[in-house]
């Protein structure tokens, strides 16, 4: 049986609300919303590299976008083990088009990829149409073997990078800076209409998943950015379409540690045991999942999200913290002392896990 087609859409910096600029995309796929998608690391480099190896960052090694312990020059070497070098021995053609990961300077194309087209800064921005192009291009040759294209618009990406106070942006500029956004998205939903279209009836049957590498906050917590554990950085739902999976809604608790080992199931290969990451497939359920952040200037951070809703942070230097829903009410000091020590307990033993033993510790069930 011949492989499907798969064609990973990973969005730069989109919020749970943004999807409503990619009504196309939406009709196009079909498919499951991943409603509790979540972002293990929210920040780009970091989780890109987590989406590409189904590795958390603590095992990756990528904690920043840039030095010290950040973006490509951390990533360099894990490039013998990803999806693409595992997809591409399997006889898949493998595509990456647009960005790969914060401070990749060129002159060496990373193993694994049949096709590698990522512009360079400072140009990146002006070259948005020709990532689009060469993804059409690629999925109009006649082939006989399967493609993996990870296609990686720079969108809804905006002028503001990291985090800062939401205090900062005047009211005009937050709504100008918001529109900004929301009009990249609404050119990448029509984008994905041609893809789509260049595809044929290999659309009809391709593995399809779209997702963020990290939310972004817009004045909720008083800041503007990512980096920080808050549901608008962390929480932002994917779609997906496979074949074992029923169309509607999931509403396991899904991260990007997951695409990986998901997409290698969904060619036929089966994932190897140094991911830590589940099959979406598989249907295995957690209740809680691991989110983790280094954030340039402020304290480095790790939590749990449950399965219900509340989350636990852990910053260094500080005492625990855990929130209800809301994200807005710390319950701590209501909170028994035994349920709190069973929730950082919980938290060490994920942060310590590597490989397939990260589904087997407490937090996680199979």
């Amino acid at each position: 049986m011949t492989a499907p087609d798969i064609l990973a859409i990973i969005l730069d910096d989109a919020r749970a609300s943004d999807w409503s600029a990619l009504p196309e995309t939406q009709r196009l796929i079909g498919g499951t919303w991943l409603s509790r998608f979540t972002i293990n690391t929210p920040l780009c480099a970091p989780n890109r590299s987590t989406l590409l190896t189904g590795r958390y960052a603590h095992n990756h090694g990528v904690l920043r976008n840039s030095h010290p312990r950040g973006g490509w020059p951390m990533f360099r070497p894990n490039e013998d083990r990803t999806i693409a070098t595992l997809m591409q021995a399997a006889g898949f053609h493998t595509a990456l088009a647009g960005k790969y990961l914060n401070r990749y300077v060129g002159g060496r194309q990373p193993p694994g990829w049949s096709t590698f087209y990522v512009p360079l800064p400072p140009s990146y921005g002006v070259q948005q149409e020709r990532i689009a192009d060469r993804v059409i291009q690629l999925v109009s040759v006649d082939r006989t073997e399967p493609l993996l294209i990870w296609y990686t618009p720079k969108a809804p990406h905006g002028p503001v990078d990291g985090v800062k106070k939401a205090v900062d942006l005047r009211p005009r500029d937050y709504d100008s800076y918001d529109a900004a956004r929301r009009e990249k998205l609404t050119r990448v939903d029509q984008r994905v209409v041609e893809i789509a279209a260049a595809m044929g009836t290999r659309w009809d049957q391709a593995v399809v998943i779209v997702c963020s590498d990290n939310g972004y906050l817009l004045g909720e917590h008083g800041l503007v950015g990512k980096g920080q554990p808050w549901r608008e950085a962390t929480n932002v739902p994917a779609l997906v379409r496979l074949p074992s999976l029923a169309p509607g809604t999931d509403e396991r608790l899904i991260g990007s540690v997951d695409v990986a080992p998901t997409i290698l199931r969904a060619a036929g290969i089966e994932p190897p045991e140094w991911m830590d990451g589940i099959p979406i497939q598989d249907g295995r359920a957690r209740d809680a999942i691991l989110i983790e952040g280094w954030p340039d200037g402020d304290p480095a951070w790790r939590g749990l999200r449950t399965t219900d809703g509340r989350l636990y942070v852990e910053r260094s230097g500080k005492s625990p913290a855990i929130y209800d829903a809301s994200e807005t009410v710390n319950l701590i000091a209501t909170t028994d002392p035994m349920e709190v020590a069973a929730l950082s307990e919980r938290l060490a033993a994920l942060v310590a896990c590597s490989g397939a033993e990260c589904a087997e510790k407490p937090g996680e069930s199979r």
